[in-house]
């Protein structure tokens, strides 16, 4: 059946018949004609087929078939804010119990390893327990600053010893002192870091 067939039979415009066929209300089938592609429509389909109502949103989907998949739609904000509490509180039902649920691991803030590392190196920096909500922040930069650069003067002092023939110590002893000080440099850096990173935090969550 062509086009012009089928909007006889509907009592439609050939241009509706196309916009039907175009949101898949009527499946239809090309071929070759003597004006180019032409749409062919199985006439058996036409019988059953729905009219949707004229206007402007006659290719919307029909009101009766919106309230079969939405029934009882929340109407005021309260309603739907209950709606969607009930929806988040409601547990999903899996036939397969086998299935594990994998946790992500939580992952500490910049706040908690700070304090983890700050706890476990008091003594190494002399200074003595703190509080979380009492850090003296300005305290911890300068012992910080001076345990670098105590590093600093103590690797000079390798470097001389090793120019210097009859003062140079074992290699033995200069592969423990190289080992020693860069486990301080390491850690002095990766508490001030920290120590940085954490203070931007504090900053940021003033605002």
């Amino acid at each position: 059946m062509t086009l012009s067939q089928a909007a006889q039979l509907l009592k439609v415009s050939e241009k509706s018949i196309r916009r039907y066929i175009k949101a898949g209300r009527i499946k239809a089938v090309l071929i070759k004609g003597e004006r180019g592609n032409e749409y062919r429509i199985n006439k058996e389909q036409l019988k059953v087929f729905n009219k949707p109502a004229r206007g402007k949103n006659s290719h919307r989907t029909d009101n009766k078939l919106k309230k079969q998949f939405s029934p009882n739609p929340p109407k005021t904000k309260e309603e739907k804010k209950s709606k969607i509490q009930n929806n988040c509180s409601k547990p999903i039902q899996n036939n397969n119990d086998n299935i594990n649920t994998l946790i992500a691991p939580r992952i500490d803030s910049i706040k908690e390893i700070l304090e983890k590392k700050l706890q476990d190196n008091l003594g190494y920096l002399n200074i003595e327990n703190q509080r979380e909500n009492n850090i003296d922040y300005k305290l911890l930069y300068e012992r910080l600053l001076a345990k670098y650069e105590q590093a600093l003067i103590m690797i000079g002092s390798l470097e001389a010893q090793q120019l210097n023939i009859h003062q140079r110590p074992s290699d033995k002893k200069i592969e423990e002192m190289e080992k020693d000080l860069a486990k301080q440099e390491e850690l002095i850096l990766g508490l001030y870091q920290d120590l940085r990173l954490y203070k931007q935090e504090r900053d940021v969550s003033r605002y």
